[in-house]
């Protein structure tokens, strides 16, 4: 048994630098696919590329357009910085935090969709379905991806001689499924904490607020210990009836007002940015 938990321990290891290896296999035809793309958009070559071409001289364009409205916007933010007063000041530097901060977020959307597109296109490139495509990718690159496919495929062999004598299964079906049944478990665990938890800021609220009334209205030792062994309450009787009235009102106060700004930012966020069609 000891030995078969070994051995799945080295086919994990194994199989998680399969996964770095595939990623850079990814990342090797993303470049590739680059460069495909700019020889089609030189006029090198003229087919065999299909509409992801035309998407990706869409998200070059975009991103070149977004790289002018990055520098406008900081032009004019320099502009109102210099006419306007010390406090209107902060509103420029926010403005502007917030222009750039969404300028960049549609940024890394594009990219992620641009590093798709080109993986796909070096794809068909290196796989000698197009010879014309094949022809645009320098020979270093196409070295590039075939060497780190050779380094996939030996790790795959690896990991296929060291599980074969038992059937491509390390471990007994048993544990394998048990194993399994916890990690499962553990996702669902992690999926219920990032939606009940992380993301309700009014249940928060009104947790910390409990909180703070037990830290401000607890016991001193002295008062614990009459409570405790003599029977002797020491609180006076308006601080007792402080904590009763705070310990249910104040968490839900909390927790309401939370939710009531909330609300109030979703309303007026939808209001000034949703379309006319959608405006109440």
């Amino acid at each position: 048994m000891l030995k078969r938990i070994q051995i799945a321990w080295r086919a994990r290891g194994l199989e998680k630098a399969l996964r770095a290896i595939s990623q850079r296999e990814d990342a090797a035809l993303a470049r590739a696919g680059a460069q495909v793309f700019s020889g089609l958009r030189h006029g090198d070559a003229a087919t065999g590329a299909g509409p992801s071409t035309d998407r990706l001289a869409v998200l070059v364009d975009r991103d070149a357009a977004r790289a002018g409205a990055l520098e406008r916007s900081l032009a004019l933010d320099r502009r109102d910085f210099a006419e306007a007063s010390q406090l209107a000041r902060w509103a420029v530097i926010g403005r502007g935090i917030l222009d750039r901060a969404a300028l960049r977020d549609r940024a890394k959307r594009d990219d992620r969709e641009r590093t798709e597109l080109e993986r796909e296109l070096g794809r068909l490139a290196l796989d000698d379905a197009h010879p014309e495509l094949r022809a645009l990718v320098p020979k270093d690159r196409a070295n590039e991806v075939a060497l780190v496919r050779d380094e996939a495929r030996v790790t795959r062999e690896a990991i296929a001689t060291l599980i074969e004598p038992y059937g491509g299964q390390p471990l007994p079906t048993g544990l394998a499924v048990t194993l399994r049944e916890i990690q499962n478990f553990l996702g669902f665990v992690w999926d219920q904490l990032s939606k009940r938890l992380f993301l309700r800021a009014p249940a928060l609220a009104g947790l910390l607020v409990g909180w703070w009334l037990g830290q401000r209205f607890s016991d001193s030792a002295i008062v614990a210990w009459a409570h405790e062994h003599i029977g002797l309450d020491l609180r006076g009787t308006s601080e007792k009836r402080w904590h009763e009235t705070l310990s249910f009102w104040l968490p839900l106060f909390a927790a309401a007002l939370c939710s009531y700004v909330g609300w109030v930012i979703a309303g007026r966020a939808q209001h000034k940015y949703a379309s006319p069609d959608e405006a109440p």
